[in-house]
């Protein structure tokens, strides 16, 4: 699958821009007390891979913090990448975003990181099988979009678990996807 292989490290000229402002487009629940930060098209300095995450940056009760995120939109799939942020009990950062982030918010955050990615190939006929808990379906969800898109003879099984139906990250979308591609079950 290709999963946590090294890339190739930056030179000094591609680490200058690591930083982003991105300004919020809409907070939609995906959840019981998880929503999606989706973002405005940023420039095209800003490129990710599905499977990577964001570190959103804020100062919360008068102390800077950086919290990193998966993002749960696809490049091939979504025209505006989106993260998923989970309330976490006494979680600063989560509870910052999931009780006063608004849209229009200008927000910022470090570039996207992360090697839980792989390649696509349009001709390429692979079986995938995807395993998620709770918040953790937020890459695998980036993931299973871009194969879907990308890789249309790849089959996928898809195991995700949750406490209970209220707390089911993206249950519709899910459910929609499983309907419209004979390819996942």
């Amino acid at each position: 699958f290709g999963l946590f292989k090294k890339k190739k490290t930056e030179t000094p000229d591609e680490s200058q821009n690591r930083y982003f402002d991105l300004k919020i487009k809409e907070v939609v629940e995906v959840g019981k007390d998880a929503v999606n930060l989706v973002f405005e098209t940023p420039d095209a300095a800003f490129k990710y891979a599905s499977g990577q995450f964001l570190t959103i940056i804020d100062t919360v009760n008068d102390k800077k913090i950086r919290r990193a995120y998966s993002l749960c939109s696809s490049p091939a799939w979504d025209e505006n990448p989106a993260v998923t942020v989970k309330r976490v009990e006494r979680g600063l950062m989560s509870n910052h975003i999931n009780d006063g982030y608004q849209a229009g918010q200008t927000v910022q955050i470090m570039e996207p990181m992360g090697m839980f990615t792989t390649t696509y190939e349009a001709d390429r006929e692979r079986k995938v099988l995807l395993i998620a808990g709770g918040s953790g379906v937020t890459p695998l969800f980036s993931i299973l979009k871009t194969l879907l898109k990308e890789e249309p003879q790849t089959t996928i099984d898809f195991v995700y678990a949750n406490r209970s139906e209220e707390y089911i990250i993206f249950k519709d979308a899910l459910t929609k996807l499983n309907k419209d591609y004979s390819q996942l079950t």
